[in-house]
C-alpha cells in the first residue's frame, strides 16, 4: 500500500469540449488515503475470497 497525500485539485472541463456535467470547474479536497501498488482484477478477488473465507462489505 502506499499513502496518497491529502491535497485538492481542479475538476471539470477547462476548454468547454466536453459534457455539460462537467461544468462548471471546480475545486475538489481529498484526505489522505492508502491505494494498493499492483492491480488486481476482480476473478484475483474473487479467488483470494473463495480461498479464504474473507468476509467484505458488498457495496
Amino acid at each position: 500500500m502506499v499513502l496518497i497525500p491529502a491535497g485538492s485539485f481542479e475538476m471539470g472541463d477547462h476548454f468547454n469540449e466536453g459534457l455539460a456535467r462537467e461544468r462548471p470547474v471546480h475545486m475538489v479536497k481529498l484526505d489522505a488515503f492508502y491505494m494498493d501498488k499492483d492491480e488486481v482484477t476482480v476473478r484475483q478477488f474473487r479467488k483470494f475470497v473463495r480461498e479464504t473465507g474473507y468476509e467484505y462489505d458488498r457495496w
